[in-house]
């Protein structure tokens, strides 16, 4: 009859062959074996749960900003676009130069007015929905087996 399951391959062990360790029950040398690397493996992450902790809380305040780096690089590249875009008018209209003459300035701005405007939607897009960005898991959400 099984007094237990080993810890390191999930196999049923008997109450002759179980050897009991701080990390659970293990049936044979190998598992013994596998079964202290994991306890020492929670035991060093638990030495070191307040650092995991700062650091989680850390990555959660930059995904608070996450939203507003967004918005504020889409601002500034329409600012740049309509910039580009005033500085192509006067310089078709004041030197009279035909409007082939700047067509590679006219992709270019047509470029970075499109990516102001999706740097603005997803910065909107992560405001309403903050866990699309990257889902981290709040400290007390961890749990150890």
């Amino acid at each position: 009859m099984a007094a237990g399951l080993c810890r390191g391959c999930g196999k049923g062990v008997c109450r002759q062959c179980a050897a009991e360790l701080a990390g659970g029950l293990a049936c044979g040398p190998r598992c013994q074996v596998t079964v202290e690397k994991m306890s020492a493996s929670l035991n060093h992450f638990s030495e070191h749960e307040a650092e995991i902790d700062s650091l989680m809380g850390r990555a959660m305040q930059m995904q608070a900003t996450t939203p507003k780096l967004f918005i504020h690089l889409g601002r500034f590249a329409l600012i740049i676009g309509a910039f580009v875009t005033l500085f192509m008018a006067a310089f078709v209209g004041l030197l009279h130069q035909p409007i082939t003459s700047v067509d590679e300035l006219g992709v270019l701005t047509a470029l970075i007015l499109a990516l102001g405007l999706l740097l603005l939607r997803m910065g909107r897009k992560f405001q309403q929905d903050p866990q699309e960005i990257v889902p981290i898991p709040a400290p007390s959400d961890r749990t150890v087996h």
